[in-house]
Order: C-alpha cells, then structure tokens, then sequence
C-alpha cells in the first residue's frame, strides 16, 4: 500500500467500484483505478479436499487451479466510471501459494473444459461480461472478444483482422 499513490479507501468494495461486490474492501489510486483484494474460502471440502490455496501457478490441472487459488486481484481501470463490467474495464487476477495469474488462461487439459471460471470460452460466450477476459487482454493485447466473439480463441485467429 505504501508505494501506491491511494487516494480513497473503501471498506465496501461497491464504493470504490459499482462493479465489486460490498463485501469486500477496495481502493482507488490517483488515476481512478480501482483495486480489491479477495480472500477465498474452500467452496466444500468434496471440492476443494478441504485445502485452501493449496494450488501453484505450476499447475495445469484446471481443477486444482478453480477450486484451490488463495484470492483474487480485481482491477476496475477507470473505478465507478462506466461500463463496471468484466471484460470491459474490470479484469480478474487469481493468486496461488507461489504467484499470480490472469484469469482465462488456455485450458490445455482435456476433460476440464467446461470448468468455466478457467476457461476462455466462457468469456467469448458472453463478450466479456466474465473474468475469465484478463490473459486474452493481457496475451493478445486487445478486447476483440467483444467484436468477433466466432472468430478468435487461443486455437484460432488473435484479432479480428487475422
């Protein structure tokens, strides 16, 4: 906290951001960025082994890495301003015991496609509107999700223009 430039902190999440939830904490820094930090519980010890945050960024077990990350970073890039939805101005960061990673990122193990928190699929099934956006943005560098949803995917075309 101390080498960002804060200018308000929100014990409700929601204050920061109309796109986080109020029941967790936030802040915005000097460029109208919003920032929250989310803790996760197991969802069931069925699930989750009864482990929390027992998954490294090593993994590729989808499953490990849906059910066992220890929180998640959401950055809304411009705070209250519009539009406030994922895959639009906010992005999803997961956090495992040795790192962090955007969400979305390739689901390259058979039988765990329909994991959807992890899977890209979900975000072009909804243009955006998911977390599951971020490592598109941050991999290929654009949002075309949100204009030829039919045409791109980590296994296809990188850009409407390819």
């Amino acid at each position: 906290m101390k080498h960002l430039n804060m200018v308000r902190k929100c014990e409700q999440g929601y204050r920061c951001s109309k796109g986080f939830a109020q029941t967790y904490p936030a802040i915005q820094v000097a460029d109208g960025t919003a920032i929250a930090i989310t803790t996760r519980t197991p969802n069931s010890k069925a699930n989750s082994g009864g482990v929390l945050c027992s998954a490294s960024i090593k993994t590729r077990d989808r499953i490990q890495l849906h059910y066992n990350y220890c929180g998640k970073i959401l950055v809304d890039l411009n705070g209250n301003g519009k539009p406030n939805r994922y895959g639009e101005d906010i992005f999803e960061f997961r956090v495992f015991t040795n790192g962090t990673l955007p969400n979305g990122i390739p689901n390259n193990n058979p039988g765990y496609e329909n994991v959807e928190s992890e899977n890209f699929n979900h975000c072009l099934k909804n243009k955006g509107g998911t977390g599951t956006c971020t490592a598109w943005v941050i991999y290929k560098e654009n949002m075309d999700y949100l204009h030829c949803p039919d045409k791109i995917g980590w296994d296809k075309a990188s850009s409407c223009k390819d």
